[in-house]
């Protein structure tokens, strides 16, 4: 009777701890890990196979990744932006992810990206007082630092933006240097038009989210061939 007891005991302990048992997860895994830096900040992505918990460990040495970001979400695809990062730094980073039950652990091996440096650009000519007629070639100078793209656009002294602009997404992807467009004026720039008087402005981009809007410090003239020609004199005979 007495072992009757401790086996139906048993029996019985089996059944209670199945049933209270708590269904892990399968194994974590971290896929597409993406870095993407900019200035002063850095953009990660990547991808599990089930919603995890992740925290992103970072700093100046792959030895001391004391900063963290944590990421908590019910996605399988997930991305964040870290921020006040210096420019022109190296950083290494980890990612750790663990199943929203606790079950299962991974880590990314450290990766690193390098920051990029602020951008600055500076319009060089025209910059005010040149003369050009119709037809010329104006060349478009600057120099840049840091600039990956800009958009050159021109207006006239009532602030008006002539279009198309002169150049869409010109690519510099330089670090430092000068850059340069040649630009010929259209045979009708000037028609429907009175103004004779413009300005170059520049929309620059970096390696970020902010924008650059240099343009000429004053205004330089641009004529029409027809400006100066004399207004012919209609002479009638005499009766």
């Amino acid at each position: 009777m007495l072992r009757k007891l401790v086996i139906f005991i048993f029996l019985f302990s089996i059944c209670l701890l199945a049933s209270t048992r708590v269904v892990r997860a399968d194994s974590v895994q971290l896929t597409a890990i993406y870095a993407n830096p900019y200035v002063t900040g850095a953009g990660f992505a990547w991808t599990t196979n089930v919603p995890v918990d992740v925290t992103i460990s970072y700093g100046q040495s792959p030895s001391n990744l004391t900063l963290t970001q944590v990421v908590n979400t019910d996605y399988t695809i997930q991305n964040t932006t870290v921020n006040d990062l210096l420019p022109e730094t190296i950083y290494y980073y980890k990612i750790t992810a663990i199943t929203k039950d606790g079950a299962s652990k991974i880590e990314s091996p450290i990766g690193n990206f390098t920051t990029y440096g602020v951008p600055s650009i500076e319009l060089l000519s025209p910059n005010g007082g040149e003369k050009y007629t119709v037809g010329d070639n104006v060349p478009i100078t600057w120099r840049q630092q840091n600039i990956r793209t800009l958009s050159i656009s021109i207006r006239d002294d009532s602030g008006t933006v002539r279009t198309p602009n002169i150049a869409e997404a010109v690519v510099v992807n330089e670090k430092i240097g000068a850059g340069s467009y040649q630009w010929k004026i259209p045979s009708d720039f000037l028609a429907r038009t009175s103004k004779r008087k413009f300005k170059i402005y520049f929309l620059a981009y970096g390696y970020g989210p902010d924008s650059l809007q240099p343009q000429s410090k004053d205004f330089f003239s641009i004529a029409d061939p027809d400006d100066n020609k004399p207004t012919p004199i209609s002479v009638s005979p005499n009766p």
